[in-house]
């Protein structure tokens, strides 16, 4: 082996050892690159995943805040504050008290008590005012009023016309609103059907919610005869009084019933 045999052995020498030398760090880099693409999609998994328990623990604390009174209120509330403003943008309403509203679950047994709900069907909601005596009928599907017509009660009622007017034939009637002072749902439409049943001269209002809990059932009278009230004190088993419970809106009714536990 001469001179120049050995220059060109080292030469090969140097160039392999060049390309050993640079192979690990280009796959150093390939493995940084696939590591940082790891980290990520690590990182906005997490993200959804946080994002996801959030959504949950807001869904979970509204249907626990559903499930109490107040939270039940809270929630009738609003949905009569979206009611009245869309039937708002349709006809001129009452500013100086607060409907009562109820939705419409037996339209057939309505339209034969009355042609103001000829239109109705099951859903659909009316939304009275007592003082202004105005009810409305409305499809908040459709959003479109249905009806609207007076609401009659008592000394009201006796000015309409008579077949054979005469003392006997003339009645009374008062109209009797029903909340419900209890977290247990149902309770006002029961203790609705029941008053009903007591005298005819009763016109019982769809029942609505207390704005609180009571222990006891409360008969508030406003108008009323003694023997309608005797009547009632009975049925219920309490003593009448003449004054709203104080924090408990107001009543334009003639009686207002307050179911406690």
């Amino acid at each position: 082996m001469n001179t120049g045999d050995i220059k060109l052995t080292i030469k090969k020498e140097k160039k392999e050892s060049e390309v050993v030398n640079q192979s690990p760090s280009g796959s150093n880099k390939k493995k940084g690159f696939k590591i940082f693409i790891l980290v990520v999609f690590i990182l906005i998994l997490l993200g959804a995943l946080g994002y996801l328990g959030y959504q949950w623990q807001s869904m979970r604390k509204e249907l626990q805040k559903i499930k109490t009174l107040q939270g039940t209120q809270e929630l009738q509330k609003k949905q009569t504050e979206e009611i009245i403003n869309k039937l708002k943008a349709h006809t001129v309403l009452p500013e100086d008290e607060q409907p009562i509203i109820a939705t419409v679950i037996d339209a057939a047994a309505l339209k034969k008590q009355s042609s103001f709900y000829e239109l109705a069907k099951n859903g659909d909601m009316v939304i009275i005012y007592i003082k202004a005596k105005r009810a409305y009928l409305y499809d908040p599907i459709a959003d479109r009023v249905l009806n609207i017509g007076p609401v009659l009660t008592g000394q009201a009622a006796q000015e309409l016309p008579q077949p054979s007017p005469s003392p006997t034939t003339i009645a009374k009637t008062y109209t009797v609103e029903i909340r419900n002072g209890t977290e247990i749902l149902g309770l006002g439409t029961e203790m609705a059907k029941k008053i009903k049943g007591v005298d005819a001269s009763l016109d019982v209002l769809p029942a609505t919610n207390a704005d609180k809990s009571y222990t006891k059932t409360i008969l508030v009278v406003k108008n009323a005869d003694k023997s309608i009230v005797s009547k009632l004190e009975k049925e219920l088993g309490v003593t009448a009084q003449t004054t709203v419970p104080e924090g408990e809106r107001d009543t334009s009714a003639n009686i207002l019933i307050i179911v406690g536990k």
